[in-house]
């Protein structure tokens, strides 16, 4: 019980909450009340929901969707607690949210994508859309639908115009990075070949490490959603076919199969692979710069596991940025501004980002810090050359 406290209570502090960010823009929350009689419903069965601002200008046939992040369902008592919240219905999502960074509608903040049409989706599903049971949990109470919802706001969104895009992204944070990358290539099949899509997973490249000690709380929300919530069947089946369906949950195993190029950004102490990775006091005492040699030891061992385990090869079909700031989520936290001293090499991480997406640099992209310590980037005044 003392294990799921904490559990729900780092839910409460880095997943739940969308943050209240200097957004140049409040958008209001749109619940898609058509969806519920297609079965394509929240946890406790009300109408998903999302934010969306409207394209004008250049960008009237350029769309950017972004899946927010929030965790799983690690069990159904976890489950059931995430149901009469925001994570589990639209009754309980924020009515008005700040929209800033790369949805931001300010040139300045966002000179690439401010006049886009951006989508900001509400995460309710507690499985990264991956869940499909067609009745009700017996013991829960609750309905697993994450794939229906999926497939009802993209119908939405190609109604609103997005079938006529000619530049598209899909992009998301940490669980919402993780459905990303399992959506990827069906998110590019909803648009002509001539349509520039590409993909954005932020902070979601969370790694199964055996070698190191920790209370694997990763793999028991994979075993859950695919023993429970119905999700096996929307996994990659090339993964699926060579391994625990679970396991394919974990970039490392079934990233190889996304044929759409995809964008990775990730800090080699993200903050929580290295809550669930390993154990709380790791987090804590990095966060806080005061780790005792033992613990900085298991840290760093995290982050080169973590760094063996990314794609191999030199194709620019996927992108890497990987920072040393300890942290977690970077697409609402570190685009231009004052934020951009977050950089490797001499570019900010939406710079790099940019290029790739507009392939204005035919260089793979594997932009890595050489540094092998954590960094406060909070406070960290980079030398844009001395990574």
């Amino acid at each position: 019980m003392a294990r799921l406290s904490q559990w729900l209570c780092l839910f409460a502090v880095l997943f739940t909450i969308v943050r209240k960010i200097e957004g140049k823009i409040n958008v209001t929350l749109t619940t898609l009340d058509s969806a519920v009689s297609k079965g394509a419903v929240c946890l406790d069965g009300s109408a998903p929901g999302y934010y969306y601002d409207k394209g004008h200008g250049e960008g009237v046939d350029k769309w950017v969707v972004f899946i927010e992040g929030g965790g799983w369902c690690m069990n159904a008592q976890h489950c059931k607690y995430r149901g009469p919240t925001r994570l589990g219905s639209s009754k309980y999502m924020y009515p008005v949210i700040g929209m800033g960074d790369m949805m931001s509608n300010t040139p300045d903040e966002n000179p690439e994508f401010y006049n886009w049409h951006r989508v900001h989706v509400a995460y309710c599903d507690g499985s990264s859309f991956t869940s499909d049971v067609d009745g009700v949990d017996p013991v829960t109470n609750l309905t697993y639908r994450g794939v229906r919802i999926f497939d009802a706001l993209m119908e939405d969104f190609q109604a609103k115009g997005m079938k006529n895009a000619k530049n598209a992204i899909f992009a998301g944070s940490s669980a919402g990075g993780v459905a990303v990358m399992l959506h990827c290539d069906y998110f590019r099949a909803l648009f002509p070949n001539t349509t520039r899509v590409k993909c954005l997973a932020d902070s979601s490249y969370f790694i199964n490490d055996e070698k190191l000690e920790g209370d694997k709380l990763f793999q028991s929300s994979f075993d859950y959603l695919v023993d429970t919530m119905g999700s096996a069947k929307w996994l990659p089946k090339e993964c699926t076919s060579k391994m625990k369906a679970s396991l394919c949950f974990f970039p490392q195993y079934s990233l190889q199969y996304v044929k759409t190029p995809i964008f990775l950004t990730m800090s080699a102490f993200d903050q929580i692979q290295l809550k669930y990775g390993l154990t709380f006091p790791i987090t804590s005492c990095i966060t806080f710069n005061n780790c005792t040699l033992n613990e900085m030891k298991i840290a760093q061992e995290l982050r080169m596991d973590f760094l063996s385990l990314l794609p191999k090869g030199n194709s620019n079909s996927i992108a890497i940025w990987v920072t040393n700031c300890v942290g977690h989520e970077f697409t609402y936290n570190s685009w231009y501004g004052p934020k951009k001293l977050r950089v490797i090499g001499n570019k900010t991480y939406a710079e790099v980002f940019v290029d790739w997406y507009f392939d204005r640099n035919t260089s793979p992209i594997r932009a890595i810090t050489k540094s092998e310590k954590p960094l406060n980037c909070s406070t960290f005044e980079a030398n844009p050359r001395q990574p």
